[in-house]
């Protein structure tokens, strides 16, 4: 994933992008890219109205206990998928703890949480489950699941769920396009971005997300996915900070190819540390250039 964008704003622009489309989850602050472009997975485009993101009720702990039990997703049923280990180093080495919830559990709530926002049902399908404990960088322990379709070998969807609570966390679409699109940093977007703030208000009511209701929009970054292994064009994205009336925060990525949602974070807490950092530099950066 790269951006293009001009001055340091650019660099920043790179920065957050990468973070906002391939980051779903604080791993990938920790250096590590777990999300990867894969084949395009052709996909219904009808939404809930609102969607739940406590826990479910097939969430337990490793000890056994329940959770709290939540609303469904509209018209969603379980799947017959398979959930197995990510093979990857890192997470080999890591260990879930007795009041973490299982990876099924887990893994339960992110196919959820994709019917959910991209009415995509796991039936037949294979999750790989990781564990990401907490950080420097992030307080909240995490499941994170890499969802495969169809036998493809890199993971055309993402999850991160809460560890303990089962709470979702994000979800993330990786796709390939099927044509060459213009993948250039777009400068009128970053004066005039109504189009997407006017998508942007209309998905948070429909999800019920921020109490419905969008204080501020805030431009992050642009840049694009791929080319890749399996993934021959690129496809041009755009990504946003959504502050709601409530004072939480979502960060949303969006293709500027055709609008297509890539991600989305709830964690309100971890995206308002990132918005944080995001103005103390360019703050910083500004100082520096009045300094010259």
């Amino acid at each position: 994933m790269k951006a293009k964008s001009p001055g340091k704003k650019g660099v920043r622009n790179a920065v957050l992008t990468t973070v906002a489309v391939l980051a779903v989850s604080a791993a990938l602050f920790q250096g590590l890219t777990m999300m990867a472009s894969a084949a395009e997975y052709k996909k219904t485009d009808k939404v809930p109205t609102s969607y739940d993101t406590t826990v479910s009720s097939s969430a337990k702990t490793t000890s056994g206990s329940s959770s709290q039990a939540p609303n469904l997703p509209e018209g969603y049923k379980k799947a017959n998928y398979t959930v197995k280990d990510n093979g990857l180093d890192f997470f080999r080495k890591q260990k879930p703890a007795a009041k973490d919830i299982s990876k099924e559990a887990a893994a339960e709530n992110g196919a959820q949480g994709l019917w959910g926002f991209y009415n995509l049902s796991l039936e037949g399908q294979i999750i790989e489950m990781g564990y990401l404990p907490a950080d420097k960088n992030n307080s909240r322990s995490q499941w994170q699941g890499d969802v495969y379709i169809n036998g493809e070998t890199k993971p055309s969807y993402v999850f991160t769920v809460d560890s303990i609570t089962g709470e979702l966390l994000s979800v993330g679409y990786c796709r390939a396009l099927d044509k060459e699109v213009n993948i250039g940093f777009d400068a009128k977007l970053e004066k005039e971005h109504s189009e997407y703030d006017t998508l942007i208000k209309s998905f948070v009511k429909k999800y019920n997300l921020l109490n419905g209701i969008v204080k501020s929009i805030e431009i992050s970054g642009q840049g694009y996915n791929g080319p890749g292994e399996g993934v021959k064009y690129s496809d041009p994205t755009i990504s946003f900070f959504v502050e709601g009336e409530n004072g939480k925060y979502i960060w949303l990525t969006f293709s500027r190819y055709d609008k297509a949602l890539l991600s989305v974070n709830l964690d309100s807490g971890y995206v308002r540390t990132v918005v944080d950092w995001d103005r103390q530099s360019e703050a910083e950066g500004a100082a520096k250039n009045k300094a010259f």
